[in-house]
């Protein structure tokens, strides 16, 4: 059983409820894309990006492994393009140091949480043996890009000394909760803001605010009727439905960076 102290709890909670309108500006991406022009491309949109999420579910209920292994690579790719949005290369190797960390500061806490997403013993044991070596080979390929890069690199610098810091003190569900909603989020959220007309704003604010409530108030109906080891169960269940719905947001912006490169 997965523990937490009480205040880590409360900035888990905190943070957790601060990124939780992160894909509130998916529909919005997707009419920049094209994919949304009229209400019956916005109603087949909307099914295929449900579709996706129970494909997911089911991938991961036949093959765990397997669906964490993808879903943590995406991932990287989908948190490095912050800093290198048109570098994969570079992004997958920052998005792999940012995953990974929490591997190299408390391997058994984190293989604690793999073990509740279905894997088996010896799956946990390869998974954090492979991403652990993957996040050193990660680090030494982002010091080479970062040491020959023309850009500026303060921020970058900043940002990998907080995860640092973050990775040794913190529990690696709180370390993420706080990258998330400390960086991550609010990155992506700005950068889709200054994107909306003016006329997109007010609806898209109450997305937004809708993103929000939401999961709020079905956490606080569900709760309440899970029975014995109710912590193991949540983090089951938010971890997969949260991959559920990251990876169809994850491949929308993907196809978002590829189309502004091509204009570029």
């Amino acid at each position: 059983m997965i523990e937490l102290s009480p205040l880590y709890s409360v900035i888990l909670l905190l943070a957790v409820l601060a990124g939780l309108p992160h894909g509130a500006f998916d529909l919005h991406i997707a009419k920049r894309l094209g994919l949304c022009d009229s209400p019956s491309q916005v109603a087949l949109w909307l099914l295929k990006y449900l579709c996706f999420s129970a494909a997911m579910i089911a991938f991961w209920l036949l093959s765990p492994s397997l669906a964490l292994s993808l879903f943590l690579l995406i991932s990287a790719l989908h948190f490095g393009r912050d800093n290198f949005a048109h570098q994969p290369l570079a992004a997958t190797c920052l998005g792999l140091v940012i995953i990974g960390l929490p591997l190299l500061f408390a391997p058994a806490t984190v293989a604690a949480i793999f073990s509740q997403l279905l894997l088996s013993p010896a799956q946990t044991e390869v998974m954090v043996a492979v991403f652990s070596a993957l996040c050193w080979s990660a680090m030494v390929i982002l010091l080479g890009v970062m040491l020959t890069g023309k850009q500026q690199q303060r921020g970058l610098i900043m940002l990998l000394l907080a995860l640092l810091v973050t990775a040794w003190l913190a529990h690696p569900l709180v370390y993420f909760a706080l990258y998330f909603s400390l960086s991550h989020s609010p990155r992506h959220l700005r950068q889709q803001w200054l994107q909306l007309s003016h006329a997109e704003r007010r609806p898209a604010l109450l997305l937004v605010s809708l993103f929000t409530v939401l999961p709020v108030v079905a956490a606080v109906l569900v709760v309440p009727l899970l029975s014995g080891h109710w912590s193991e169960r949540i983090i089951t269940l938010v971890f997969i439905g949260l991959a559920a719905l990251t990876m169809p947001h994850m491949m929308l912006l993907e196809q978002a960076y590829r189309r502004s490169r091509q204009v570029g």
